[in-house]
């Protein structure tokens, strides 16, 4: 069992412990009978709890009691810490069938989980084609963005599905999502921006920025971490993935060109979302100038 699921599991028998309720106990012991039993009884079916009655029937794809409960007005957009909606849970784990319940229920597809996560990220991230195929086909937004926290599911930072499925190789997904439109973010337009720069500042800003990754001023590799990117000395109009003594991406492997200044902008800006797939780690706090005078430097390097 992965430690991120003994947490889950710890966390969700103290929540059960804290407040749970009959309905809530039901559901959790996939006891469908008693689960009626107490509907017919009255009984409130948003029964208050940290984790609603209609997530956990859908985390453990308990397709009958997510029936009864939407049949019952169970709350679609309900949210939790840990699971989201009870779309976002059922994406977790890949259970089509309670996705399209809830879904023809009303549900929202493209609802949003504390990291800003659409159900269809989530299930891009676990892989699960079945889950992420009936949630393009109630038209969730394949381009939406989230803010990934994990490197274990794509990064930190920016993320989109696509990102998502290809950090971790999920090509059933990949091939559903680029099937539905999903794509890397063009790149920015951003000549002018870099043609007012400074090439000595970007300079200073990239052995403070870009120095735990990657040479600044020099071309000697000495790559010492598995993560650790080239030299970033004459990469601008270089081929993509061009050098034969470094093990690059898949992502990036796959791209066509040369790193132009538009694009060595756009992947510092936003590379998850610029090239989906990558292994490059995403800085927060660089401001719009900083980028620039960082790509103006590394240009005129080149130059």
């Amino acid at each position: 069992m992965r430690l991120k699921t003994i947490f889950f599991a710890l966390a969700l028998a103290t929540a059960t412990m804290a407040q749970g309720g009959p309905v809530f106990d039901a559901v959790m012991a996939g006891d469908t009978a008693e689960l009626k039993r107490l509907i017919d009884d009255g009984a409130d079916v948003n029964e208050p709890n940290i984790i609603p009655p209609l997530q956990i029937a859908a985390f453990n794809g308990h397709t009958e009691a997510v029936e009864l409960l939407v049949a019952q007005g169970a709350d679609l957009e309900a949210t939790s810490t840990m699971l989201g909606t009870a779309l976002h849970a059922a994406a977790q784990k890949g259970y089509a069938e309670a996705i399209e319940i809830m879904i023809k229920a009303g549900a929202d597809p493209n609802a949003r989980n504390n990291d800003q996560f659409t159900p269809l990220m989530t299930a891009s991230a676990n892989g699960h084609a079945r889950a992420a195929r009936a949630l393009i086909e109630a038209d969730a937004d394949v381009d939406a963005i989230g803010r990934a926290r994990s490197t274990s599911k794509g990064g930190y930072g920016n993320v989109n599905a696509l990102h998502l499925a290809r950090a971790n190789d999920y090509e059933n997904v990949i091939e559903l999502l680029e099937a539905a439109g999903a794509k890397p973010k063009p790149p920015l337009k951003v000549s002018e921006l870099i043609a007012a720069a400074d090439p000595e500042l970007g300079r200073d800003l990239a052995n403070q920025r870009c120095d735990q990754c990657h040479k600044i001023e020099s071309e000697d590799e000495v790559v010492i971490n598995p993560k650790q990117g080239l030299s970033l000395v004459g990469i601008f109009g270089r081929p993509i993935a061009s050098r034969d003594d470094f093990e690059y991406s898949i992502a990036l492997r796959q791209m066509d060109g040369v790193w132009t200044e538009e694009l060595l902008y756009s992947f510092a800006v936003d590379a998850m979302l610029t090239v989906p797939g990558t292994l490059m780690r995403w800085h927060d706090g660089w401001t719009d100038d900083e980028v620039a005078h960082i790509v103006a430097y590394f240009k005129s390097v080149a130059e």
